[in-house]
């Protein structure tokens, strides 16, 4: 086994051998498994596009705001209010 030959011998990595031994598809498998990491990597996108939304939105609802505030007052003026 190529897994077992890496892992030093002693008593941690002894028992990490013997379990390399006895299920190597598995703990390769485990070992290029990059699904986990996939997940973190579009969970961080996700979280950048929301803050990016976020902030995008509040600027809009205050220029939205004072350009409804400035046609109100102009509305006001009009109508001598």
């Amino acid at each position: 086994m190529v897994l077992a030959s890496l892992v030093p011998h002693d008593e941690c990595g002894e028992t990490l051998r013997k379990l390399m031994d006895m299920h190597p598809q598995t703990l390769q498998g485990f070992c290029s498994d990059e699904w986990g990491q996939d997940l973190i990597e579009y969970a961080l996108i996700a979280a950048i596009v929301g803050l990016a939304a976020i902030a995008a939105i509040s600027t809009m609802a205050s220029n939205i705001n004072s350009a409804f505030s400035a046609v109100g007052n102009r509305l006001s003026s009009a109508l001598g209010s």
